[in-house]
């Protein structure tokens, strides 16, 4: 199997995390047998609009190239709405097999106009594959784009866990009196760090003993710490920033539980299973892909999108089950994790892209 890549987004040496699950798609593919034969790929971020739109000029015109002469069996592209063009000329004019990779902003940010809608439909006309990061998310696409057969959608959850990394190990006993909490994400507008803070408020206000933190990175960063002082909750919850994933594991082997606040649709939101792999039940927004694989009570509490009280009381919950009942969380969470398991996915993905070549 013989592929090309397009992708507006990919890791640069000074934006590592930039589109990196572009790179762990082309990684994990490669060891499962297949061969790249070439990357039409947009590294790192760009500093302002006229280096960006000189950079997208290259990559259409470097994916046009490419997409027209060089040979292999498919062209895969991420990302929707910024190559619909090029979907369009490569599966329109020059015939070539196409399998489109949609992600969530495809949707939430790029599919809400008439005329997105109508390029965006016409694009997938032309893509002999839809990859999508979850189940739920294959009913969106089906309402979206009632045109796209349901038989030519690809449930591909963005790369898996790599379980090597993010899996129980030396993780401490649930212990009575402290709750251990912490949260990843994106420290960005409507991803629930406030309510987070919030709820730990809350649970201190009512005379709990919490220590936590969070982890990640964004443009409310700075809003984000005034709220934790003026909570006064600078002992409680850490800010520990951007972290490597084997970093980030290290941290969760001292949680009991992990919250996943987010106010937005997420696609997949794969921060959680990773939190799951490591043993961690998770709280999450009753929101998007996360309210479909935490089973409630089992692995897992859902509580009201952007309701800290409901976040509080959901916390109190758990806190008061016994230790028996929290191992069998921890046990539960495990086991809906490795449905995630990157080589199992990765392989379910090209065993279905084989079916082109």
């Amino acid at each position: 199997m013989k592929i090309l890549l397009i992708s507006n987004m990919y890791p640069s040496t000074k934006d590592g995390l930039f589109g990196v699950f572009v790179k762990n798609f082309v990684e994990n593919l490669e060891r499962q047998g297949a061969s790249f034969s070439h990357l039409a790929v947009i590294k790192g971020k760009t500093p302002n609009a006229i280096t960006k739109a000189l950079r997208y000029l290259f990559h259409y015109f470097n994916s046009l190239f490419y997409g027209v002469f060089s040979k292999g069996d498919f062209i895969y592209i991420h990302f929707l709405w910024h190559h619909t063009p090029i979907i369009i000329l490569l599966g329109g004019v020059f015939r070539k097999k196409i399998v489109v990779n949609i992600h969530g902003s495809d949707i939430t940010q790029f599919n809400s106009s008439k005329l997105q809608k109508k390029v965006n439909a016409f694009a997938l006309k032309y893509a002999k594959r839809v990859v999508v990061p979850s189940q739920y998310f294959v009913e969106i696409i089906k309402d979206a784009f009632p045109d796209v057969a349901a038989n030519n959608i690809i449930v591909y959850p963005s790369g898996g866990i790599n379980r090597n990394v993010f899996k129980l190990e030396n993780h401490k006993q649930p212990e009575k009196g402290v709750i251990n909490i912490g949260m990843t994400s994106r420290i960005d507008a409507n991803k629930g760090w406030d309510i987070f803070l919030k709820a730990v408020s809350g649970l201190k206000n009512k005379g709990y003993s919490v220590n936590g933190f969070i982890i990640g990175q964004g443009n409310k960063e700075a809003e984000m710490l005034q709220l934790r002082k003026d909570l006064n909750l600078e002992s409680e919850i850490a800010f520990l920033g951007l972290l490597s994933q084997s970093q980030i594991v290290s941290h969760y082997k001292n949680l009991d539980l992990f919250v996943f606040p987010t106010a937005l649709n997420e696609s997949l939101g794969l921060v959680g299973l990773e939190a799951m792999s490591c043993g961690l039940p998770v709280i999450a927004s009753n929101i998007g892909a996360p309210s479909a694989y935490i089973n409630e009570g089992v692995n897992g509490f859902l509580f009201e999108t952007n309701n800290a009280e409901s976040l509080t009381k959901r916390i109190i919950e758990y806190n008061s089950l016994s230790v028996t009942s929290k191992l069998s969380l921890r046990e539960n969470a495990i086991s809906t994790s490795i449905l995630y398991d990157s080589e199992k996915v990765s392989a379910n993905l090209y065993q279905q892209l084989l079916e082109l070549c």
